[in-house]
Parts: structure tokens; sequence; C-alpha cells
């Protein structure tokens, strides 16, 4: 039986029951708590698994054995621990022993490839060391040859960016230029037909002048036709 502090209205502690050792409890592997009243009416009947009114968990704080005895019987579990191995140890030590032969003998055939293919390894890096050298070489002649390259397209680019600015120039001057030609072109075709209507008018008020003569002369004419057919008739 455990048991648990005293209140201090109790005269003596109460008796604690714990749960049979095939409980629910037990086999999920929790921990198994004492009843909180062990003299409750469903431990009379028997019905302590059956109950709902049945609380594994204690009001207070069980105690439990002490250190000095803890200790002890991990002790005694240690040194039956022990003497178990040392038996199986004493049983399988030939067994142990020829399986440590046959993995020392495993191991230096092992090691014996290992060194083998450690050898063509090498014999490889330094192979794959020379070709990194000639690529290297290489890289570096083709960058030789890329920056040769790209230096002299740079130079075309800049020419041909100096050709089509000076093309731009010329395009530009060439529109001026035509742009001014037709405004002096413009200018010249408004004097010539300012002077157009001023001959015009001119030409239209000789026109007007000469046909006014015109009838002057014809009245002239006229008057002297009278005159001249009265004086022949007057002789």
């Amino acid at each position: 039986m455990l048991t648990r502090r005293p209140r201090a209205e109790d005269k003596q502690p109460e008796e604690f029951v714990l749960a049979s050792w095939n409980s629910p409890g037990l086999l999920k592997g929790r921990r198994i708590f004492p009843l909180r009243r062990p003299n409750s009416p469903c431990l009379q009947k028997g019905l302590v698994q059956k109950t709902r009114n049945v609380d594994f968990r204690p009001k207070r704080r069980i105690r439990y054995l002490p250190s000095t005895k803890r200790q002890s019987a991990k002790e005694l579990s240690a040194a039956i621990r022990r003497d178990i191995s040392l038996v199986i140890n004493s049983r399988l030590l030939p067994y142990v022993q020829a399986r440590i032969q046959r993995h020392i003998v495993a191991t230096d055939t092992w090691k014996q490839a290992y060194e083998v293919e450690l050898s063509k390894v090498r014999e490889l890096q330094a192979t794959n060391n020379g070709l990194r050298g000639q690529l290297a070489a290489k890289d570096a002649a083709k960058s030789k040859v890329h920056a040769l390259a790209w230096t002299e397209v740079q130079r075309e680019l800049e020419e041909f960016k100096r050709s089509v600015t000076e093309l731009e120039d010329f395009k530009r001057s060439m529109i001026a230029k035509e742009k001014a030609a037709e405004e002096t072109h413009l200018q010249k075709l408004a004097l010539v037909q300012t002077q157009l209507e001023e001959t015009k008018r001119s030409s239209e008020a000789s026109i007007k002048r000469l046909e006014e003569e015109a009838l002057r002369l014809q009245e002239a004419l006229a008057t002297k036709e009278s005159v001249v057919q009265a004086l022949e008739n007057a002789h």
C-alpha cells in the first residue's frame, strides 16, 4: 500500500488502493494512480473497473520510495545486466572472433582494391589536370581572339554611328535647303502674281483709254464726213 501526506484534520493517513495490473491505464503505458476514495461504495461492491465515478488522479502528491532505495535498485539491475552480458559474451566469443577475422580479411582485400582504384583515380586526376590546363589555354586564346574581335566590332560600330550621324546632318541640311528654296519660290511666285495683277490692271486701263480714243475718233470722222457732205452739197 502507498500512503499520502495526512491532512491537518486527519488523525491518521488514508490508505490508497492501486488499480490492477491489467487496467486500461497500464495497457496504454500511462502512470497508474491510486483511487481517490478507497472506501467508496464502488470499491466495496467490486465495480472498480466498470463504474464511471472512479477517479485515478490523486488529490495530493504520492510518496514514492526514498532515493537511496531507488539507487540500490538501479545498481542491482545494472549488476544483473552486466552478469548476463558476461555470460553471453563468453559463449559468443569464438563466433565473434571468427567474424572479426573474416572482417579483417575482407578489410585487407577491400584495402588493396581501394589502393588500386585510388591509383586509377590519381591517374585520372593527372589526366584531368592536363586537360584542364589545355582547356584553360584554349579559353585564354579564345578570350584574346574575342577581345580583338570585340575591339574591331566596336570600332566598326563607332564608324557606323559616325556615318549615320553625318547622314542625319546632311538630311537635316537638305531639308532646310529645300524649305528655304520653297519659301524663296513662294516669295517669287507671289511677286510675279502681284506684277501680273498690276500689268493686268494697267492693260485694262490702257484698253479702256484706247476704246475711248477710238470712240472720239469715230465721232470726229463722222463729223468730218458730214461736213464734207455738206460742202459737196453746197457746190
